[in-house]
């Protein structure tokens, strides 16, 4: 039955975000670096080059090319170069990703033997995720984000159900390592910040820190390197890795330096703009100074810490790109997952009060 109730969940996610998506995506031209995304994949379809992304036949160095990999696949397997299938990978993966936290989350209520477990609750995750405007917006573009999103997501939160749940670290370190290895190839270095500014804080609370030196942890970071050199090891015999670092490095300077953004755009983006972006699932988090939320956290220990791995996830993935100048809001969209566990978590608060009053 409990297998069953999470294909049905599965089913309704799936047809919910295909309704809620698809009938947009060939509304508008391609914008911002939209178009320059489907070049380059159409690029590597036409010329069979598919280690060094082109553009106009002259090597792009700016990002890795697992993105455009996958839009050329897509390309390739649909047999259509519109807009409407450019932008529906996005879509498709950011739905995949809402199954990923759905099962994440089933499986942790079941760990718990929560007798409030229903397709409703199933559901909550899911349903948040898919709905929040920044993931709608980002489903609609055929741009990095909503992968880049996704392979972080899964090697987050993958993590913590393998070594928190299932209690299989070695496993938990692998997989994350590899997920965070193809987030490299996706969108560089910058990866790495999204894993250990959660799992950092955690292993603190969890008086844990010197795991970050253990034996798994040690084989899932060498798992990330191996993703990434099985790339760079091709590629450096080629042309060299240097003219990839640097055009890195210059994208990271030139954020740092606020160039493509002014002082109050960046504080209205993080402040009014993320307010929209995030409702109206965000109002929820007032009820975390309820003492009667924490009383309950305490109770279902499994909860508690997965509650804690999402807020420090989302609170300091906000705190640092605020801080950062000329990052953008879509940069934290890795982070939004942690929201989503937040609220879902409570939700179930309000679920299991409204059956015991």
């Amino acid at each position: 039955m409990k297998s069953q109730k999470l294909i049905l969940s599965f089913l309704i996610l799936i047809l919910f975000g295909l309704f809620l998506y698809l009938p947009f995506l060939g509304e508008k031209e391609f914008q911002g670096e939209e178009g320059r995304r489907v070049l380059i994949a159409l690029q590597m379809l036409e010329k069979g080059e598919f280690l060094i992304p082109t553009l106009f036949d002259e090597p792009y160095f700016n990002k890795p090319p697992l993105f455009n990999w996958a839009l050329a696949g897509f390309f390739a397997l649909t047999g259509d170069f519109s807009e409407f299938t450019a932008r529906a990978l996005s879509s498709l993966v950011l739905i995949l990703t809402s199954l990923f936290l759905t099962y994440i989350w089933v499986r942790t209520l079941e760990k718990e033997r929560s007798d409030r477990e229903n397709l409703m609750t199933s559901l909550l995750t899911g349903l948040i995720f898919l709905t929040i405007p920044e993931v709608i917006d980002k489903a609609l573009r055929a741009e990095i984000d909503a992968l880049y999103a996704s392979l972080l997501t899964i090697a987050l939160f993958g993590w913590f159900y393998l070594a928190e749940v299932k209690a299989l670290r070695i496993r938990a370190y692998i997989l994350s390592g590899l997920f965070l290895g193809l987030a490299i190839l996706t969108k560089t270095f910058q990866a790495l910040l999204f894993f250990y500014i959660a799992l950092i804080p955690y292993l603190i609370w969890q008086r844990r820190i010197k795991e970050l030196f253990s034996l798994p942890a040690l084989v899932g970071l060498c798992t990330t390197i191996g993703v990434f050199l099985l790339w760079a090891i091709p590629v450096s015999f080629k042309v060299g890795l240097m003219p990839f670092i640097k055009a890195w490095i210059m994208e990271y300077f030139s954020a740092a330096k606020a160039q493509e953004m002014t002082f109050w755009q960046h504080l209205e983006a993080y402040t009014l703009s993320a307010v929209i972006s995030f409702s109206p699932w965000i109002f929820f988090l007032f009820t975390l100074r309820y003492k009667a939320f924490k009383e309950f956290l305490k109770a279902h220990p499994l909860l508690l810490k997965l509650f804690y791995f999402s807020l420090f996830l989302f609170v300091f993935s906000y705190l640092l790109h605020f801080l950062f100048p000329g990052a953008r809001l879509r940069y934290m969209l890795p982070s939004i997952g942690g929201l989503v566990y937040l609220i879902a978590i409570v939700f179930f608060f309000y679920l299991v009060n409204s059956k015991n009053p």
